[in-house]
């Protein structure tokens, strides 16, 4: 992204859009980086829950699906629909900056969405610990979603 930058910085012409990007980035790369620890953490989890390697793409590939979907939506939602995903984790490292690069958003918008963003992410993080201590205890065949998700210890 840096790299990038300077380079729109370093180019001759006059770039019309430069400030906003510039300013835009910064948001962008906060996004990004909860939008990363959400799904490390799905990744984690899922990994830990297989006992095989072939376990492991039955169980990443529903999951891979409902992802793509999900950016997609982030992606391409329009008027309304957009300003709410902007606020749901996952769809909002997506939304959110588009809706920054489009529009004036008050600054209060993107920091309750990364705020909410970094929540879920944390809770994602513990649900993974939680997964995958519970995996490594477990002996004999794959671990359930029952197993894995009991409250007690």
């Amino acid at each position: 992204m840096g790299i990038g930058l300077l380079a729109l910085a370093l180019m001759p012409a006059e770039v019309p859009f430069l400030a906003v990007v510039i300013g835009t980035s910064g948001w962008f790369l906060a996004f990004f980086l909860a939008g990363f620890l959400i799904l490390a953490a799905v990744w984690a989890a899922l990994g830990a829950m297989a006992s095989r390697v072939e376990d492991l793409q039955q169980s990443t590939g529903p999951v891979i699906g409902l992802l793509v979907a999900i950016l997609f939506v982030g992606i391409y939602a329009k008027g309304s629909f957009l300003l709410a995903a902007s606020y749901i984790p996952v769809i909002s490292s997506v939304a959110m900056p588009i809706r920054l690069l489009s529009s004036d958003v008050p600054l209060w918008e993107p920091v309750l969405s990364l705020a909410i963003a970094v929540a879920a992410a944390w809770a994602m993080v513990l649900l993974g610990e939680r997964i995958y201590r519970r995996a490594i205890m477990a002996t004999g065949g794959a671990l359930s979603w029952r197993k894995a998700l009991k409250l007690e210890d």
